[in-house]
């Protein structure tokens, strides 16, 4: 039993999971109920030391991070030795970064990505065996085999996760910033033309909280005959959007 706890106190600990999503610029938390995987609480904040849900102990806690620091490449081309160097190929790492190697099985792709040892100690100083994640894997992990030609896009405010399937196989995963609708929109048309697709051969699939969701999808709509997202109109509300993510990421 943890020291100071009463039995209640415990099991009321060892039922609920904590989720943090930590992106540049914004934190999300959300409390799930460990059997139902019922959402309980949810928060945001712009910094992880501003979120009251980081000081209550958890039975689990899940990080899951969405930064740039992230490179794909075949299983068969892995060296995992030289995890660091194929991730310097690409993107601007620190010595303190911390570099990961994730396999998906699914895809049969070795997902390298970073993150600053900093902000990972201040995690585990508030939360000790929190397991950290890259949330572009998460993504990668919800496709399946049957996915030909997919596009899967998750809103985070102003960050814009989004993966490009073709005839079943992963050809881009990449972050952006976003700071209008417009900006959205030309992310997701720049990935239908790499395609090579036709576009009504693609489904566009839609997840996450983004204030404009409804005139989006609106928008989306004249450029995607097949749109799959929520039927929620607005995932304004960050527990909406806790909702959303829920199936992909925990």
């Amino acid at each position: 039993m943890i020291k100071g706890k009463s039995k209640l106190e415990l099991t009321q600990v060892l039922h609920k999971e904590l989720v943090l999503i930590v992106t540049s610029n914004h934190c999300f938390a959300f409390v799930v109920e460990s059997i139902t995987r019922n959402i309980l609480s949810v928060e945001t904040a712009k910094n992880i030391e501003n979120l009251i849900l980081t000081k209550i102990e958890y039975e689990k806690t899940a990080v899951y991070i969405a930064n740039n620091k992230f490179t794909l490449l075949p299983h068969a081309l892995l060296i995992e030795d030289k995890a660091r160097d194929y991730l310097s190929f690409t993107n601007n790492i620190k010595e303190t970064d911390k570099v990961q190697v994730a396999h998906s099985l699914v895809t049969k792709i070795a997902y390298i990505w970073a993150n600053e040892n900093k902000l990972e100690d201040e995690i585990v100083a508030l939360q000790r065996g929190a397991i950290f994640n890259h949330l572009g894997f998460s993504l990668l992990n919800s496709l399946t085999i049957s996915e030909e030609n997919v596009i899967k896009s998750i809103f985070l405010e102003k960050e814009l996760l989004i993966t490009l399937v073709v005839n079943g196989m992963v050809k881009q995963i990449s972050l952006f910033e976003i700071n209008s609708i417009e900006e959205a929109l030309y992310y997701h048309l720049l990935l239908l033309q790499s395609s090579a697709v036709e576009e009504k051969e693609i489904q566009l699939e839609i997840f996450g909280i983004y204030n404009e969701k409804e005139s989006f999808v609106s928008r989306v709509k004249d450029y995607f005959s097949n749109v799959k997202t929520t039927d929620n109109k607005k995932i304004e509300s960050w527990k909406l959007g806790a909702e959303d993510l829920k199936n992909i990421i925990t």
